[in-house]
C-alpha cells in the first residue's frame, strides 16, 4: 500500500467520527448533513477490495463506538462483568454493527466500479436497506444510532417521520450528502436540484404538520411523575410489602396537589395485570378513590405463552381504559436474545431493566 493509498484512509475516520458527533452529547447536529462526503468520495474512487473492507471498518467503528460510548460501563455497573469482559463484547457488538452496515459500502463500491454519479444516486437507498436489515433482522432488531435519530433537533424536518418513519429522515440526510459531492464533484447538477427540493417539500411538509394541524387547546393538564424508588430485591415479597405500602400514598399526594394524571415511571414488575387478582383490585380502587388518571406498566399476557411490556391507562373509576403494548423490546435490556446460550446476560438484564 502506498503512502497515498494509506493517507486516504483518514476519509472514513473522518466520517466516522463526524457521524457520531452529530449525536447527543455532543449534537452538532450539521455534521450529519456532509459527515458521509469523506466516506463517499473514498468509496467512489473505487479502492480495491481489501481497503475497501479496511476503510469500512475505520468508518464503522468510531461511528457505532462513540454513539454506544456507555454500553460498557452499563455492563460493568450493573451487570457485574469486569471491565475487560466488557470491553471485549462491546468490541463484538461493533463488529456485528459494522457486519449490518457493509451492505451499503459494498453495494456502493460494486456500482462506482460503473459509475461515480450513478453510486452516488443510488447510495441514499442502499443506506436506507442497511438501517431496516439491522432494525429487524439484528439480534430482532438494534436500531439505535440510526442516522435519522441525530436530526431530532430539526422540528420541521423530522415530521416525515410520520410518512416512512426515521428510515425517511436517514434517507433524506444520506442524499444530501450524496447530492452535495455529486454536484460539486461530479456536476451531477440534476441531481443535486432534485435532492435540493425534496429537502425543502420535506421541511415544507413540516411546517404544515407543526404548525397547520396543532391540536385543539381544551384545556391544561397537570400532570405528576411519581418516582418509588422500590428496588427488586431478593424476594418478590420484599418488593410486595414496600410497592404496596409507598404508592397509594404517592399517587394521592400527588392527586390532592391537583395532578390531572399520575405517571408510575416504567419499572421492573412482578405480577401481570390485570391477571393477577390482587394487584388489579390494589390498584383500581386507589384509583377509585381519587380524580386523576394513572399511567403504569406491567407485563401482559395476551395468550398461553405470549406476553408484552405494557403500559396501562387507568380512568377515575380505576378500570383500565387503554393498553399499549410495546413492539420491539430493547435486547439485553428487556431480554436475553437466544437466552440458552447467552444466558449468563441475565443479571445484566435483570439490573437495567
Amino acid at each position: 500500500m502506498t503512502e497515498r493509498s494509506r493517507a486516504s484512509l483518514i476519509l472514513p475516520v473522518v466520517s466516522g467520527v463526524a457521524i457520531w458527533l452529530s449525536f447527543p452529547d455532543v449534537s452538532l447536529v450539521f455534521l450529519a448533513w456532509v459527515g458521509l462526503i469523506p466516506y463517499l468520495w473514498f468509496l467512489v474512487r473505487k479502492p480495491s477490495w481489501p481497503k475497501t473492507i479496511l476503510g469500512h471498518l475505520l468508518f464503522a467503528l468510531p461511528y457505532f463506538g462513540g454513539v454506544l460510548y456507555w454500553i460498557p460501563r452499563v455492563m460493568v455497573v450493573h451487570g457485574g462483568f469486569s471491565w475487560p469482559l466488557a470491553v471485549l463484547l462491546f468490541g463484538v457488538l461493533l463488529i456485528a454493527l459494522a457486519v449490518f452496515l457493509f451492505p451499503f459500502t459494498l453495494l456502493v463500491r460494486l456500482v462506482a466500479g460503473r459509475s461515480a454519479g450513478q453510486a452516488l444516486i443510488c447510495a441514499p437507498g442502499f443506506w436506507l436497506l442497511t438501517e431496516v436489515l439491522r432494525n429487524y433482522f439484528a439480534v430482532n432488531g438494534f436500531p439505535w444510532g440510526l442516522i435519522g435519530y441525530s436530526q431530532y433537533p430539526y422540528l420541521w424536518l423530522i415530521q416525515v417521520a410520520d410518512l416512512g418513519g426515521v428510515y425517511l429522515v436517514s434517507y433524506i440526510v444520506v442524499l444530501g450528502n450524496a447530492a452535495l459531492l455529486a454536484g460539486l464533484k461530479f456536476r451531477r447538477w440534476r441531481f443535486l436540484a432534485i435532492s435540493a427540493t425534496i429537502l425543502v417539500v420535506a421541511n415544507l411538509y413540516g411546517v404544515y404538520r407543526a404548525y397547520l394541524w396543532r391540536p385543539a387547546r381544551l384545556h391544561d393538564m397537570q400532570v405528576a411523575l411519581v418516582q418509588a424508588n422500590v428496588a427488586l430485591a431478593e424476594n418478590t415479597d420484599h418488593y410486595a410489602t414496600k410497592y404496596f405500602e409507598a404508592m397509594p400514598g404517592y399517587y394521592r399526594r400527588a392527586a390532592a396537589a391537583g395532578a390531572d394524571l399520575v405517571v408510575f415511571p416504567e419499572a421492573q414488575n412482578p405480577y401481570l395485570y390485570p391477571r393477577d387478582f390482587y394487584y388489579r383490585t390494589f390498584l383500581e380502587r386507589m384509583v377509585a378513590s381519587d380524580p386523576a388518571y394513572l399511567i403504569f406498566n406491567s407485563s401482559f399476557e395476551e395468550s398461553k405463552g405470549r406476553y408484552f411490556n405494557s403500559a396501562f391507562l387507568l380512568g377515575k373509576e380505576g378500570k383500565a381504559v387503554f393498553r399499549y403494548d410495546k413492539v420491539h423490546l430493547v435486547p439485553f435490556g428487556e431480554y436475553v436474545p437466544a437466552a440458552s446460550w447467552l444466558d449468563f446476560f441475565e443479571p445484566l438484564v435483570r439490573e437495567v431493566s
